[in-house]
C-alpha cells in the first residue's frame, strides 16, 4: 500500500466514522431525540437515522480496509456513504418549510453557512479527495506492476 493510498484511506475512513458520530453527538440528546416537544414518531424516525448511520459506517469501513480484487469498486462504495450521508443535508433544504437550524441565526457561522452545513461541505469534499488519492494510487500501482511483468516477459525471451 502506498502512501498516498494510506493518506486517502485514512481520510475516508475519517469520513464514514464522523457519519456514525455526527448523529450520535448532535441528535441522542435534548434538542432532538429526548424533546419532550417532539412527537414519539418524529424521535423514532431520528433514532432510526441514528442505528441506521452507524451501521452503513461499519459497513463503509469493512468495504475500505478488505483485501479484494474489486478494489476500486469497493472504495467507490465506501466514498457514497459519507457523501450521500453528508449530501443529503443539502437535498432536505429543497424540501418545502425546512431548515439547518430550528431558529434562523441560532448555529453559528463558517464562511456564511450555519456551522452544520459548512461541515457537511467538508466532509463531502474530503470524501471525494480521499477516494481520488486512493484509487490514483492504485492505478499508479497497478501501472508499475504491468510494466514490471512486460520487462520482465521480453527480458526472458
Amino acid at each position: 500500500m502506498s502512501r498516498r493510498d494510506l493518506l486517502g484511506r485514512l481520510l475516508l475512513s475519517l469520513a464514514i466514522i464522523s457519519v456514525a458520530m455526527a448523529p450520535l453527538t448532535a441528535d441522542l440528546n435534548e434538542t432532538h431525540i429526548f424533546n419532550e416537544e417532539w412527537p414519539p414518531h418524529a424521535r423514532f424516525h431520528t433514532a432510526v437515522l441514528m442505528f441506521l448511520s452507524i451501521g452503513l459506517s461499519l459497513i463503509g469501513l469493512w468495504l475500505l480496509w478488505r483485501k479484494t480484487s474489486e478494489f476500486r469498486t469497493h472504495v467507490f462504495l465506501a466514498m457514497l456513504i459519507p457523501v450521500l450521508s453528508w449530501g443529503s443535508f443539502f437535498l432536505a433544504l429543497l424540501l418545502p418549510d425546512t431548515g439547518a437550524e430550528d431558529v434562523p441565526g441560532e448555529l453559528a457561522r463558517v464562511a456564511g453557512l450555519p456551522v452544520n452545513l459548512f461541515v457537511a461541505a467538508v466532509f463531502v469534499v474530503l470524501s471525494v479527495v480521499a477516494w481520488w488519492l486512493s484509487v490514483s494510487a492504485q492505478h499508479n500501482s497497478d501501472s508499475v506492476r504491468g510494466e514490471r511483468r512486460a520487462t520482465n516477459r521480453e527480458t526472458s525471451t
